[in-house]
């Protein structure tokens, strides 16, 4: 099974993705159903992974999406739990799916659990009022200084939480969905502010000064200063 994973990536190399595609069956098919995830689990993994991105590859979106909600059910860490929602957001993304889109979002945030989504759709002016006004007051309560030496946290969970959250932001906002947009950016600014710094934080920044400059009809909290 695992010379099969390498046949599959000397492929990828090549472009040759249909017969990386069926390395990676003849891999998969190697290993006992029963005992494959207890037994061989990284092995596992990798092939299952590799043939849902092979198949959206060669355009098998149900046999990618059936595959990658194995990988997100048996996602052990942050890492595997943002290759599912990468590959779950490819998917939507190509079929102009935002609804699709969130819900894996959502899915996956939920199960890193650093934060709740409890997105009730029908009252989201509602929600973005109550998650702004909460942020704002964090904000305000905390000086430019300590704002700028916010600690630089080492929990990947909240940088894999991040990531999605500024995925889901950026991509509401292309579609015009700007309440959706704004909840993200403003419960991502929370967990910022709260848990500190990580490598997507920067993005959060310049997601939050532009939503938080328009609800504030141009004004904004102090961004100029801390530019």
């Amino acid at each position: 099974a695992r010379t099969n994973l390498r046949a599959s990536q000397y492929c990828d190399i090549r472009s040759a993705y249909l017969e990386s595609l069926s390395f990676l069956k003849q891999g998969l098919a190697l290993l006992d159903d029963e005992k494959k995830w207890s037994d061989n689990y990284d092995l596992s993994l990798d092939l299952t992974e590799s043939l849902a991105r092979k198949n959206l590859i060669v355009g098998n979106l149900e046999e990618c999406k059936a595959l990658n909600k194995e990988v997100a059910l048996r996602a052990k860490t942050s890492d595997t739990i943002c290759k599912f929602f990468l590959l779950e957001a490819d998917v939507h993304i190509a079929a102009d799916d935002l609804s699709g889109l969130i819900s894996a979002g959502i899915q996956a945030i939920n199960k890193l659990g650093l934060t709740r989504f409890p997105l009730n759709k029908s009252a989201m002016a509602v929600s973005v009022f109550f998650k702004s006004a909460k942020v704002g007051k964090q904000f305000d309560k905390t000086t430019n200084k300590e704002i700028l030496e916010l600690p630089h946290s080492e929990d990947s969970s909240l940088s894999t939480t991040i990531f999605i959250l500024n995925r889901l932001s950026t991509f509401s906002v292309l579609k015009q969905q700007y309440l959706l947009g704004a909840y993200c950016t403003f419960l991502a600014m929370e967990l910022t502010i709260s848990k500190g710094l990580c490598p997507s934080a920067p993005e959060v920044f310049n997601l939050y000064a532009a939503f938080d400059l328009h609800y504030y009809r141009g004004e904004g909290r102090r961004w100029p200063r801390l530019n």
